[in-house]
């Protein structure tokens, strides 16, 4: 069970990249390239945020879980070993609802409208780009549940070995949790503001 849910954290972490990639190359690059600017700098900023960067912590921490063998207790080290790396996630996440806005106000322009769609269609993608763009905020959040699996079922609930996936649940335990906070505390801004 342990080396199925192991499995399933790489093959997902691997899906995951390929999403991000796709965000990144094939509408951020072509956004960047396009000889018009068709957005402006700051929608652009919003609407991506620092995806770049968390596209670039997936895919090293994708090419260090695939050398782990599908050992379980590797898998844990690569996550407490890259514990302060997942703070980018914390900024995503604080600009998500930004993003939303901008994607909300890009949708409203036939010019943008038409050219994510075309992105869309070039990349045989099902989902709008809005849904690639909630990727992280569900990824971050499902780290820490993955790891719990693994500490559940695995064999010696004692040793070095258990203490390290638990310190690797704990580590992503504490970033989801931050997440969550900080998300609470925007919806409470809003009500607020409201």
């Amino acid at each position: 069970y342990v080396e199925r849910v192991v499995l399933e954290l790489v093959e997902s972490e691997r899906t995951y990249a390929r999403d991000l990639r796709s965000i990144v190359e094939g509408y951020l690059g072509k956004i960047i390239d396009a000889e018009e600017p068709l957005l402006r700098p700051e929608q652009v900023r919003a609407l991506f945020g620092n995806i770049e960067d968390i596209y670039e912590l997936s895919s090293n921490l994708l090419q260090n879980l695939d050398s782990c063998d599908n050992d379980p207790v590797a898998v844990a080290v690569c996550f407490v070993t890259r514990s302060q790396e997942f703070d980018i996630y914390t900024q995503y996440c604080n600009n998500y609802p930004n993003s939303v806005a901008a994607l909300t106000e890009c949708m409203r322009n036939k010019q943008q409208a038409k050219f994510f769609r075309e992105c869309q269609e070039q990349m045989r993608h099902a989902l709008p780009l809005g849904a690639y763009l909630l990727k992280p905020v569900q990824r971050i959040l499902k780290y820490h549940l993955l790891l719990q699996e693994i500490a559940k079922h695995f064999e010696h609930k004692s040793g070095d070995d258990y203490e390290v996936v638990v310190e690797a649940i704990d580590t992503m335990t504490c970033v989801a949790w931050y997440i969550n906070d900080m998300k609470r505390k925007h919806e409470h801004a809003i009500r607020q503001q409201v």
